[in-house]
């Protein structure tokens, strides 16, 4: 976790001192946020099926965002006509 909060934070100061402040706020709230709601989603995940139900799920989905971002993501590139 703190790996995750230190890359963050680095990556937020690198972008422009204008917006820095105002970034690193959004940013750690929804460090908090996402601690706050993942603790007890973690806990009901382990209580119905174990860690292996949850090991196997988050892969699946994140593989189905993938196929399905990238598959918009072709549909909306201009074509060029091949000569």
């Amino acid at each position: 976790m703190q790996t995750a909060l230190i890359l963050g934070r680095h990556t937020v100061h690198q972008l422009g001192p204008a917006a820095r402040a105002r970034l690193n706020s959004t940013f750690i709230a929804m460090f908090c946020v996402g601690g706050a709601v993942g603790s007890p989603f973690g806990s009901v995940v382990h209580h119905a099926g174990g860690w292996t139900a949850l090991g196997a799920a988050l892969p699946l989905i994140a593989h189905l965002y993938w196929t399905t971002d990238h598959q918009q993501r072709a549909a909306a590139k201009p074509r060029t006509a091949s000569l």
